[in-house]
Order: structure tokens, then sequence, then C-alpha cells
């Protein structure tokens, strides 16, 4: 009887971790967005308010993509880790006193 070897499962962490790391910085994404919303409120001088709005904006969108792209990693890691199965050869070779020669599955 052959017994199946483990399957490794790094890649899934890896991409847990970084899907972790990513949700993580998207917090710091959303607080440096409200720090220059708020010294955008606070200017008076219209360059330096122009200059924090469009600084808001960008952190605003750096923390949107920070926080979606790390729930789409974690949904893909939690999917390979713990929901997908392994595959099965379409065709194998079996040898032995009671099996097949050739066995194809669908």
């Amino acid at each position: 009887m052959v017994i199946p070897k483990p399957r490794s499962h790094l890649w899934s962490y890896v991409i847990l971790a970084g899907g972790t790391g990513l949700v993580g910085s998207s917090f710091i994404f959303k607080e440096r967005a409200d720090d220059a919303y708020d010294a955008y409120l606070r200017a008076t001088d219209p360059d330096r308010i122009e200059h924090l709005y469009d600084k808001t904006i960008h952190q605003d969108r750096f923390s949107r993509a920070a926080l979606l792209g790390g729930e789409a990693l974690l949904a893909t890691g939690i999917y390979l880790r713990f929901i997908r199965r392994p595959g099965t050869k379409q065709v194998a070779l079996a040898v032995g006193p009671r099996r097949c020669a050739v066995l194809l599955r669908f």
C-alpha cells in the first residue's frame, strides 16, 4: 500500500501572512489619512490645503487597496490551507496483484 506524501502548506501560510500584513498596513494608511485630513481642516494657506487634501486622498486609497488586497489574500490562504482537497491524478499506473494496470478517472 502506498502512503501519500503529506502536502506542504508553506505557500498557504505565506499567503496568509501577506494578507495579514496588508490588512494591518491598511490601518496605518487610514491613520495617516486621518492625520492629513485633520491638518487639512486646520490649514489656511491655499497651496497647503490642496497638498493636504491630495495627501488625504492618496492615503485613503492606499488604505482601501491594502485592505481589499489583504482580505483577498486571506480568503485565498484559507481556501488553500483548509478547503481545497488534494487533486487526484487523472491517469495512474498501479502495479499489484489485485489492481488494474491503468486507472482512468473522470
